[in-house]
C-alpha cells in the first residue's frame, strides 16, 4: 500500500487532556464535572467534582457519596466502588472492544447518563526514534547537557471498513510531555507514518520514551478537538465556552471508552 507521512497539527500542550479547562462565565450555577474512562482489558474510573466561578480559587470540590454504575448492552450491571473522595471505579467491570457502556450517576439527587461504544484494536505497528535537525536554539537550549532534538514516528495500518480516531500520548522517563489527536478522513484504508512533531524534544542518553497509541470515539475526538479550538479562542481573548459533551445532565466532561497499547524506546 502506498505509504502517506502526515504532520500532526492538533496537539495539546504538557497537560493531562483529562483536565477540564473551567471556562464558565462568573457567576454562573456550578456544576457537576464528570470524567470518566475505561481502557480495553482495565477498570472503569470516574472523577467527579464541582465546578467554580471565575472568581473564586482553581480548586474544584470533589463530590463524595454519589451512586455511580456502569452497565453493557447485555444488562451486566455494576456499582462502582468509591475508592478514594470523589473517585469511582468498578472491580469486575473491564472494557472490552465493540461492547457499548451504560454510564449512570446520581449526585445530590441530580441524574446524569452518558453511552460509548468501545472502540475496535488498531495495531501499534511500529515506532521509529531518530536524530532530528533544526535551526538554532530549541527553547532556550544552547545544547550544554548532551541533549540533542529527535523525531518520532509512529506507523500503523488504518482499517478500511470503518471510521477511526486516535490518540497518541508522548511520556519522557514516564513523564507525561505532550498528546496529539487524528482521524483517517484522508487516508483511511491505507499504511500510515504519522511524525508527532514537537520543536521542542531534546533528549539524552538512557531516556526513556514511550508513546501510547489509543484508538478513541468519535465523540471524545470532538471533545479532545473542541477542547484545542477552547484553549486557542482564550489566548485570543473570544468568548468563553465548554468542551463539546457526551454527558447528558451536565454540560462538562466526558465518558470515554478506548484502546491502549504502548511501545518504548531508549536513547542510546
Amino acid at each position: 500500500m502506498r505509504k502517506i507521512i502526515w504532520l500532526l497539527v492538533i496537539s495539546f500542550s504538557i497537560t493531562s487532556c483529562t483536565e477540564i479547562i473551567q471556562l464558565d462565565l462568573r457567576n454562573n450555577k456550578s456544576e457537576v464535572v464528570v470524567e470518566a474512562s475505561m481502557a480495553t482489558a482495565n477498570e472503569i474510573r470516574v472523577l467527579l467534582s464541582r465546578s467554580v466561578n471565575l472568581d473564586e480559587s482553581n480548586t474544584f470540590p470533589l463530590l463524595t457519596g454519589a451512586q455511580v454504575s456502569i452497565s453493557d448492552e447485555n444488562n451486566n450491571t455494576e456499582v462502582l466502588t468509591e475508592i478514594e473522595p470523589g473517585v469511582y471505579q468498578s472491580i469486575t467491570t473491564k472494557g472490552i472492544e465493540g461492547k457499548r457502556y451504560f454510564l449512570d450517576l446520581i449526585v445530590n439527587n441530580q441524574s446524569i447518563s452518558a453511552t460509548s461504544t468501545m472502540p475496535s484494536i488498531v495495531p501499534f505497528t511500529d515506532m521509529v526514534v531518530e536524530k532530528g535537525s533544526v535551526f538554532g536554539p530549541i527553547g532556550g537550549n544552547t545544547n550544554t547537557d548532551n541533549t540533542e532534538y529527535y523525531e518520532i514516528k509512529v506507523l500503523f495500518n488504518d482499517p478500511v471498513e470503518e471510521v477511526n480516531y486516535y490518540r497518541f500520548v508522548e511520556f519522557i522517563n514516564n513523564e507525561k510531555q505532550q498528546e496529539y489527536i487524528y482521524d483517517d478522513r484522508l487516508n483511511n484504508g491505507k499504511d500510515v507514518e504519522i511524525v508527532l512533531f514537537r520543536f521542542d524534544r531534546l533528549l539524552k542518553t538512557e531516556d526513556v520514551v514511550r508513546i501510547e497509541m489509543q484508538t478513541i470515539t468519535k465523540e471524545f475526538y470532538v471533545y479532545l478537538s473542541s477542547l484545542n479550538d477552547l484553549r486557542n479562542s482564550a489566548r485570543s481573548g473570544s468568548t468563553p465556552a465548554n468542551p463539546v459533551t457526551n454527558m447528558q445532565g451536565t454540560s462538562l466532561g466526558y465518558f470515554n471508552t478506548y484502546t491502549s497499547q504502548s511501545k518504548e524506546y531508549i536513547i542510546e
